[in-house]
């Protein structure tokens, strides 16, 4: 069990999700409530939401700066031609 949660560790630093699933889902064949098994589970779970809230938050921020950055510059401008 131990060096199969070590594995899944190891893959997950590598970004290698699927492999980590094929050995959590080993380690559940082996035994299901192992502490072991519910810690490498939440570590593969972890990495999936937090993969997706990254990758969400980069489309966001992108979408954000291609709609926002040339009308404010746009505003900006306007407003500090009508100051001066």
């Amino acid at each position: 069990m131990d060096s199969l949660s070590l594995s899944v560790h190891a893959l997950l630093k590598m970004s290698r999700v699927d492999l980590a699933r094929q050995e959590l889902a080993r380690m559940k064949s082996i035994e299901d409530d192992a502490t072991l098994t519910v810690l490498a589970e939440a570590w593969v779970d972890c990495y999936l939401v937090c993969n997706q809230s990254w990758s969400a938050a980069a489309v966001s921020h992108a979408q954000l700066t291609r709609a926002f950055s040339v009308p404010l510059l746009g505003a900006r401008a306007a407003g500090w031609r009508q100051i001066q």
